[in-house]
């Protein structure tokens, strides 16, 4: 306990040495979370972002390849190497008693509308660029949701039963309105024939709808898949042969998007760990140089305490819980700053630059306790290894050897 006061007494004496040398590990400190911050921010936005979305495929088709059969395209949703997959199913159709929207004098068995059905189909509605105004989802196989012009056009309200027509065959199939949505998305909703305008398509569930005639019959299936990670394309490219993909397809990763979305994120990743380890270096060498001229300035001290009776040992433990006191007292007060600093900074450099930041805003960007660990050991580790570096060169003096100098 003797030593612990002493060696306190000795900051205030020494105030002058001792404020340049917390200056110095402030700094440090202060820096070094900030960008530790942003390190760890930027790593669980990348994590999250393959968690989350993974890696985009398409399977891109040559002119001579024969047509994907829907139940060989199902089927490759359940490969392992999958994160997720999204199948949009659609069918042109017309309708003998149903008006469609711009629709002019032309055939009456023309198509007009596209009844559509996706595995993400509440995707617009979640992402609300359509809101369902009366009614409900669907939920029954034969339950759709139309658009509001399209009801109004036709005066049709929840329960109503209308008929849809296939081209190829001319038989019907009915379906019931579950649903009236509309359509909030600011896109041109100008379109030059009735079976391109938003507001001649009907939605209806997509389980139900591949297993119907409308689709058997003329149906179209569009395919996204998600891998878990890049590395991946090759084992799923084989899986899918086997599985019956025909010849002249090919499993085509869009590794420009995925890493236009992640690409910022890793960049200033990279940056913070140079950041951290150049400030570390720089201060580390700081302090170094800083408390071997200290030291050695408290060589006649040392003698001193040497002459008194003191051991090697015990001016050693004086000199470090100095050292010691200092690095605490500026790693409460760094660590305060970055915890301040580093979400800001996280903000304006991440959110904002970051393509897929409005997807993962929930990302913590704040100083987490393993964070401050790190960052305690890096300061408390520099600041004894400069420290005992600077005191052997001293105390293996003996103290005659270090009074006969100062004389």
């Amino acid at each position: 306990m003797y030593l612990i006061a002493y060696a306190f007494s000795n900051l205030i004496r020494n105030k002058g040495r001792n404020i340049m040398l917390g200056v110095i590990l402030l700094a440090t400190t202060a820096l070094s979370g900030t960008a530790l911050i942003l390190y760890a921010s930027a790593d669980r936005m990348v994590e999250q972002y393959k968690a989350e979305y993974g890696v985009k495929v398409l399977l891109q088709r040559s002119i001579h390849a024969k047509k994907i059969e829907p139940a060989v395209l199902l089927s490759f949703s359940e490969s392992t190497y999958l994160h997720s997959y999204t199948f949009n199913a659609k069918a042109a159709m017309y309708s003998s008693t149903l008006d469609a929207l711009k629709e002019e004098k032309e055939a009456a068995s023309q198509p007009k509308f596209y009844i559509k059905a996706s595995t993400t189909a509440d995707k617009d509605f979640k992402q609300k660029t359509k809101v369902i105004i009366k009614g409900r989802m669907f939920k029954q196989g034969n339950e759709v949701v139309i658009s509001k012009e399209l009801a109004e056009l036709n005066r049709l309200t929840i329960g109503s039963r209308f008929q849809l027509q296939r081209k190829i065959d001319g038989s019907a199939s009915e379906y019931i309105v579950s649903g009236i949505y509309e359509d909030l998305s600011l896109g041109n909703k100008t379109a030059p024939a009735p079976l391109l305008d938003p507001a001649n398509e009907i939605y209806t569930s997509f389980s139900s709808f591949i297993n119907s005639d409308a689709f058997k019959k003329q149906g179209e299936i569009e395919s996204v898949f998600y891998l878990n990670q890049p590395s991946d394309l090759k084992l799923f490219q084989k899986e899918i042969k086997e599985k019956g993909l025909p010849a002249g397809y090919e499993a085509k990763m869009d590794r420009k998007g995925y890493e236009e979305a992640i690409a910022p994120a890793e960049s200033l990743q990279r940056t913070a760990s140079l950041f951290v380890y150049g400030i570390l270096a720089a201060g580390t060498l700081f302090l170094l140089l800083i408390t071997a001229f200290s030291i050695r300035e408290r060589k006649y001290e040392v003698g001193v305490l040497r002459a008194m009776g003191m051991s090697r040992g015990q001016v050693i433990q004086i000199l470090l819980w100095e050292t010691l006191m200092i690095c605490g007292s500026c790693l409460l007060l760094g660590l305060g700053i970055a915890a301040i600093l580093g979400p800001n900074l996280g903000h304006q450099l991440l959110l904002n630059q970051y393509v897929g930041a409005e997807k993962l805003s929930n990302i913590s960007i704040q100083m987490e306790w393993h964070t401050a660990m790190v960052l305690c050991l890096a300061m408390l580790g520099a600041g004894s290894i400069t420290s005992i570096l600077a005191i052997l060169s001293i105390v293996r003096f003996e103290p005659r050897k270090i009074l006969s100098e100062r004389n």
